[in-house]
């Protein structure tokens, strides 16, 4: 008698299994259960983090009229700074190539004095620019940040639900 309440016959199969057995796989089972649940609230939890943080992001930018256009003028001094570097740059290659210091290949002086011709022309363009030019850009970085201002997360997850 002993020995029966240890083993459990199933009548259709005659199989026997011992029920610490069952109770170790009912164990796992709640456990398993237990642990994708809690992985699907950390999921949950981090998603609507990442849509605050994106929503805080959006709302952050160009705020303040004056610090954007500062950061524009900013950007655009640092380009004109890097195209004065790399006309010096093309101009020393194409000048050490025609005293003869350093031969560059047909193709790499071709190339050299393209650049320079177009950065030259690109520098000059940028030179033009005034007061009126950053803040027309302002203005088209505002309409693109609104644009932005949907919520695709959201789009997905209604898309997603029909």
């Amino acid at each position: 008698l002993a020995f029966s309440s240890f083993v459990f016959s199933h009548s259709t199969t005659n199989l026997a299994y011992p029920i610490s057995i069952l109770r170790i796989t009912l164990l796992t089972m709640k456990f398993s259960i237990a642990v994708l649940f809690a992985a699907f609230a950390t999921v949950s939890a981090q998603e609507s983090n990442l849509k605050n943080r994106l929503v805080d992001h959006r709302d952050d930018q160009f705020r303040d009229n004056k610090s954007t256009l500062t950061a524009i003028k900013e950007n655009h001094e640092r380009r004109m700074s890097r195209l004065e570097e790399m006309i010096e740059e093309r101009r020393r290659m194409t000048e050490d190539h025609e005293s003869g210091r350093r031969l560059l290949s047909d193709e790499e002086y071709d190339r050299a004095s393209r650049q320079l011709r177009n950065f030259q022309r690109k520098l000059d363009q940028m030179k033009k620019r005034t007061e009126d030019d950053h803040l027309e850009r302002m203005e088209e970085l505002k309409s693109l940040n609104n644009m932005n201002r949907i919520d695709y997360l959201d789009i997905k997850d209604n898309l997603g639900s029909k």
